[in-house]
């Protein structure tokens, strides 16, 4: 399993979010997906991959690269879904 976090726009971050995560979900069920807060313009309307965790006070963290070729389905297929929504407006 890999995590992975998005970023959208500040004006579709709100609206869209939840729906990118649940179609990434759909075709990733094994991952992990979280929307982090559009803020930074330079990582607009991109998804990265964490590469380790924390840890705990019983756990050590770790560091786990993950496959490069995983990491690129799930990018082309956030691009796919971001351009589906392009023109997207809410009823």
């Amino acid at each position: 399993m890999i995590t992975f976090i998005f970023m959208l726009t500040p004006e579709t971050e709100r609206l869209l979010a939840e729906r990118v995560q649940t179609e990434l979900y759909a075709q990733f069920p094994d991952h992990h997906f979280e929307a982090g807060q559009a803020d930074i313009p330079e990582f607009e309307n991109t998804i990265l991959p964490l590469h380790g965790t924390a840890g705990d006070e019983e756990t050590p963290g770790r560091v786990v690269i993950p496959d490069g070729d995983e990491v690129q389905r799930v990018k082309d297929a956030f691009g796919t879904i971001l351009e589906k929504m392009r023109g997207w407006k809410p009823s």
